[in-house]
């Protein structure tokens, strides 16, 4: 198995364009400063040395 990278990205749900905000390594990440009561949509791709994978199922998550 080769390095692996993860690309987070969100947007509000309520429009937008999907904005990246971390590359990691780790297959987790911590959005933080989101605004209490609005929902967002989350998604990541995975990247190998083969290149970026297909984006994940879009999850829609309201901050409480």
């Amino acid at each position: 198995t080769g390095k692996v990278a993860y690309i987070w990205q969100m947007v509000p749900h309520d429009g937008g364009d999907f904005a990246t905000f971390a590359t990691t390594v780790k297959a987790t990440y911590l959005f933080i400063n989101l605004d209490s009561e609005r929902k967002y949509k989350f998604r990541v791709a995975i990247v190998t040395k083969d290149g970026q994978g297909p984006w994940s199922t879009v999850i829609t998550l309201m901050i409480l």
